[in-house]
């Protein structure tokens, strides 16, 4: 975790301290503008084909620094030197003073003093103004809120991962990982870190090109090449890591984006503290995308608020555009939606707060958000044109659900999208969210309002299509999402929580203006006697939502950490048998046939393995041996097409390990009827897994010698326990079995699930039970 905390951080709070930004700024803007210096290096490094590696990364923020600072002190020069007041370092404090207060949040425009004849003693006299080491409480609140809530989300999953079967190695069984695994180790083995050479890694045999973004996966391979662990390891803690930082810090950020500006700083402060301490207990947040694996996506949205802050931050200070242009490219980076949600909060912003109540002039505000759109448009051309490209088959994913029209809305608005669902209604949450609600629509904080309820709408008709012009428009919009209510449901889920925050803090200092008012108006007319309350209020806030998140939080944690764990498909007997072709001979040297929706690409991030599938995604059409393959390799030696296409592809093993990922994927034919092909010698055959050796790529003597060496060989009946499939006794069962069912089998195929066990009990694991006897070359397994 340090190492991880390290690489995303340090780099770009350096680049921040360098291009002008204070403390505070850098630290919010740090994880986003390292990603986004990783986005460029890896487009960069692979046009110049160059390695990525600790040392290019290092230079690449090097570079980045040098020129940050650079820009920045040539914007901050010229518009210093047009004041005209000695670069604007002694004249004017007043006005400075008190247009600083203002940005900051210290002072609402309708709170200044009475005393408005001064404007130098506008400032000082209010109640909200604070100097010295009181100010330094409330500016370090959010941030201490942010590192307890990450420390405590991290901590609650990885104590329940730990007791599961392998540990902080088990093998994640959901869709995603297996891409985000496989192409960590294949930017750590190999350097190529671009997201345009992504094909390399997908397409085994054309090596056709594919754009997939790559941010995420480099640093992890860095952290994979710096500690040591193994990849399912380093998977494992980076995606929980990174997920456990980004999410507290995007809330708490958004929140003092929407408070700040009409809220005095104490009550913006508060808010962002309780909104971070309060993200455990929303479970669509951080814990359902653990649960599923959505690692870049996740990563991306959760750091969405950050880039936000930057960015409007940029409006009344130019020299931050190119900071904030870098961390734009870095959530675009990560994965595009969060480029596209960052983009929608900021208009909504503008056009409903900034337009009316401008910065620094309705025309400059617009050049500073112009500015940070292009520097982010330009890096970010490629991605987008990837996904034009694709724009008809992310179109068509579809998530669409049941129920009536209003049942959708109810849904929508109490966060109860697919998945989330599975947790109920948080409705003491939501309550306290809707007090936030009303503080905004009392204090006219109309753009936060007009989002959320855009959103909804974008949530409501990925649920069921409102089906006219206007559902088309939603459509498109949330097309970036998938048009899938639980990757909406997260922007949801941020703002909602930032109103929670803001209800809990807007409570308990409207007790405290009620507690004010005992102070004497006369020997205190500013009511300072009350400001040792709410330092006092902020401490209660700070442990009541910290002791709240820790009781109910762990309940999201054990699903979060253990569901999709346990055999559905890549158990210990596949781990075993990876394990096992990895000492044979040829077993790097050429491909292995592996059917992509069986999930036996993983053998390529556990044990380097070099599987034709890296993912669960079947072969596209420019894959023609591989698909031909799949297609007749049970003709191995007795049709040349099919024995040429083995040569091209060099492939000396076939890996067959059913079931499928999903229950309505049929089995595929020709590879469970392998052992019918006298072209194949089978070497393997443990449960559902079948290993069979090319023949014409080895001698007699080396197929014998596998046999031999084998521990499980064909012919020979094997006494199967799935003790190892069981989750500890002192660990966390899932609530579910993890094994899809309902899928066509073909006649001798394995049973998804629910296949007798030798000693009577029930499979968990989706894995086919052999028959009695001899394992003959294809057993009749038990199935439903």
């Amino acid at each position: 975790m340090l190492t991880l905390t390290a690489l995303i951080v340090v780099p770009g709070f350096v680049i921040c301290l360098l291009g002008g930004m204070r403390v505070g700024y850098a630290l919010v803007a740090a994880i986003p503008v390292s990603y986004g210096v990783v986005s460029i290096a890896c487009f960069v490094l692979g046009m110049m084909e160059i390695r990525w590696t600790l040392l290019s990364y290092a230079i690449s923020a090097l570079i980045a620094a040098v020129v940050v600072w650079l820009v920045g002190s040539v914007v901050r020069g010229p518009l210093r030197l047009g004041r005209g007041r000695r670069f604007g370092l002694f004249r004017g404090a007043g006005r400075r003073r008190r247009r600083h207060a203002r940005e900051e949040g210290v002072l609402a425009e309708d709170e200044l003093s009475p005393r408005r004849k001064d404007p130098r003693a506008a400032v000082p006299d209010h109640p909200d103004y604070v100097t010295g080491w009181r100010s330094w409480i409330w500016k370090l609140a959010p941030f201490l809120a942010v590192v307890v809530a990450a420390w405590l989300i991290a901590t609650l999953v990885l104590n329940q991962l730990v007791h599961t079967t392998g540990g902080l190695s088990n093998v994640f069984q959901g869709w995603d990982a297996h891409w985000h695994a496989n192409y960590l180790r294949f930017i750590a083995e190999t350097g190529i870190a671009s997201p345009e050479d992504a094909g390399l890694l997908h397409n085994q045999e054309s090596h056709t090109p594919m754009y997939y973004p790559s941010a995420w996966h480099a640093i992890a391979a860095l952290v994979y090449n710096l500690t040591g662990a193994n990849v399912v390891e380093t998977y494992n803690l980076v995606q929980i890591g990174a997920a456990a930082i980004a999410f507290p810090l995007g809330v708490a950020s958004f929140t003092w984006v929407m408070c700040a500006r009409r809220m005095g700083r104490m009550l913006a402060s508060t808010a962002a503290t309780a909104a971070a301490l309060m993200t455990p207990l929303f479970p669509g947040l951080p814990f359902v995308e653990m649960r599923v694996a959505a690692t870049p996506s996740a990563l991306s949205a959760g750091l969405v608020g950050a880039v936000v802050l930057i960015i409007i931050a940029s409006t009344r200070r130019p020299a931050w555009c190119l900071p904030a242009g870098l961390a734009l490219i870095g959530v675009g980076g990560l994965h595009p939606s969060g480029l596209v949600t960052a983009a929608l909060i900021v208009i909504f912003w503008w056009l409903f707060e900034a337009l009316w109540r401008p910065t620094r002039g309705r025309f400059k505000d617009l050049l500073s958000l112009a500015t940070v759109a292009i520097l982010g448009m330009l890096v970010l051309v490629p991605q987008f044109l990837s996904i034009s490209a694709n724009a008809e088959d992310i179109s068509s994913f579809s998530f669409t659900t049941g129920g009536s029209r209003l049942m959708t809305w109810v849904d929508s608005m109490s966060l109860q999208v697919r998945h989330v669902r599975d947790f109920g209604v948080r409705w003491v949450v939501l309550a306290i969210a809707l007090l936030g609600f009303l503080v905004l629509i009392r204090r006219g904080i109309v753009w936060a309002l007009a989002l959320w309820a855009f959103f909804i709408v974008v949530c409501v008709n990925a649920m069921q299509p409102i089906g006219n012009v206007v559902g088309d428009v939603f459509h498109l919009i949330g097309s970036v999402y998938y048009n899938d209510p639980r990757r909406v449901g997260v922007v949801l889920a941020v703002v909602v929580a930032a109103c929670a925050g803001l209800g809990v803090a807007s409570f308990a200092h409207w007790l405290v203006s009620q507690m004010g008012k005992l102070v004497d108006p006369i020997t205190d007319p500013y009511g300072r006697g009350a400001g040792s309350m709410r330092y006092a209020v902020l401490i209660v806030v700070v442990i009541g939502t910290t002791v709240w998140s820790a009781q109910s939080a762990p309940l999201f944690a054990e699903r979060a950490a253990t569901e999709q764990r346990y055999g559905k498909l890549v158990d210990t007997h596949d781990l075993r048998a990876f394990d096992w072709l990895a000492t044979q001979p040829k077993a790097y040297d050429g491909m292995i046939l592996t059917n992509a929706n069986e999930g036996s690409g993983w053998m390529y991030a556990t044990n380097g393995l070099p599987s034709i599938s890296r993912h669960y995604l079947d072969p596209p059409f420019t894959e023609t041996g591989t698909n031909q393959l799949l297609d007749t390799i049970d003709l191995a030696g007795r049709l040349k097409w099919t024995d040429d296409a083995i040569d091209r592809l060099d492939v000396n093993y076939v890996y067959v390990s059913p079931p499928p990922h999903w229950g309505y994927q049929p089995f595929n034919k020709a590879m469970l009827a392998a052992f019918t092909a006298p072209g194949l010698q089978m070497i393997y055959a443990d449960r559902q897994i079948r290993i069979y050796a090319v023949r014409a790529h080895f001698s007699q003597q080396e197929l014998d010698r596998m046999v031999a060496d084998s521990p499980h060989p064909p012919g020979i009946a094997q006494e199967y326990t799935r003790e190892a499939e069981q989750a500890p006794s002192d660990a966390p069962v899932p609530s579910s079995a993890p094994a899809p069912s309902g899928g066509p089998v073909p006649s001798g195929a394995p049973a998804t699930s629910g296949a007798p066990e030798p000693n009577g009990g029930a499979s968990t694991g989706g894995a086919p039970a052999p028959s009695s006897g001899d394992a003959s070359p294809m057993p009749q397994w038990a199935g439903n």
